[in-house]
């Protein structure tokens, strides 16, 4: 098993890439810290998206915003649910230096509502429901600012 999986990671086959970035993880083998990031920065650089959501996680937001910002857009570009609920949120709240877009926050919230994980769905339920508020208030104060405007007929 995991003989082949090694060469198909020498052969850079991205999921055979993550695979051995689990096995690093201590999965399956000892833990190695410094194989487990080298497989995963490989597989994420080759497109897979988990390894890219995770190494957007693993990079500590601190140590280095770009960086996380950069892998966890990747992930969310390809449609990873979660990646796609983290970045809405930055989106929402104008986190990681993001300009705060509640259209952007709408899209990827919408995005993150493809996930089949049920334990996971009522969270991005909320963050939906939570973009889709802030950008209707936003869209409300703007109409109460247009010249003879009033709410009430």
């Amino acid at each position: 098993g995991l003989q082949f999986i090694k060469q198909a990671a020498d052969q850079r086959w991205p999921d055979a890439l993550f695979e051995m970035a689990m096995a690093h993880r201590g999965e399956t083998l000892e833990r190695d810290e410094s194989k487990y990031m080298y497989y995963l920065k490989e597989a994420a650089n080759l497109g897979h998206p988990d390894a890219q959501r995770m190494l957007g996680i693993n990079d500590n937001r601190q140590e280095d915003e770009n960086m996380y910002l950069h892998y966890i857009t990747l992930a969310a570009s390809q449609g990873d649910p979660k990646a796609c609920s983290l970045l809405g949120l930055h989106f929402l709240y104008a986190d990681c230096g993001l300009t705060k877009s509640l259209i952007l926050a709408k899209h990827y919230a919408e995005k993150s509502l493809e996930e089949t994980d049920p334990e996971a769905l009522p969270t991005f339920a909320y963050n939906f429901s939570n973009a889709l508020y802030h950008l209707s208030v936003e869209r409300y104060e703007r109409a109460l600012t247009i010249p003879g405007y009033s709410p009430i007929p």
